[in-house]
């Protein structure tokens, strides 16, 4: 896999021959793996019963059995904001201005302060794909 920034709100992903699912779980485990707890998902637990390990499946969205996007918003009281969709040009990309928001609060938001980098996510993830054997 390897991915090229496009613009400031978007970075073209290009799977180089994996399977396209087998990335989009990738991307969305090391997502989970990275996000921090936001709001109340510090105490998430206690609120109610938490899956240890979330089904990443869940988070792909299909048309007629073929992956079109992976979104996560919250899981587990993380604070994920990975969105990965095919676009009409059938290419992959990663919407990294939601996802660069990750580490920030509703007003640091408002004040357009980014604290993540989606690029360096996006190194981690080539990393993990590497070091599975992958692309």
């Amino acid at each position: 896999m390897r991915y090229q920034r496009i613009d400031n709100n978007k970075i073209e992903i290009q799977p180089e021959g994996m399977h396209i699912r087998d990335m989009l779980l990738t991307i969305a485990e090391v997502s989970y793996k990275t996000a921090i707890p936001r709001g109340l998902g510090f105490r998430q637990p206690y609120i109610h019963l938490v899956k240890n390990t979330p089904d990443f499946q869940d988070c792909i969205e299909t048309q007629g059995g073929q992956p079109v996007m992976l979104l996560m918003d919250y899981i587990n009281g993380r604070d994920c904001r990975t969105k990965v969709f095919q676009a009409r040009d059938e290419k992959w990309y990663l919407d990294s201005y939601a996802f660069q928001q990750r580490k920030v609060t509703s007003q640091e938001f408002i004040q357009g302060i980014v604290r993540d980098s989606a690029d360096k996510f996006l190194d981690k993830v080539v990393q993990e794909i590497e070091s599975q054997g992958g692309n």
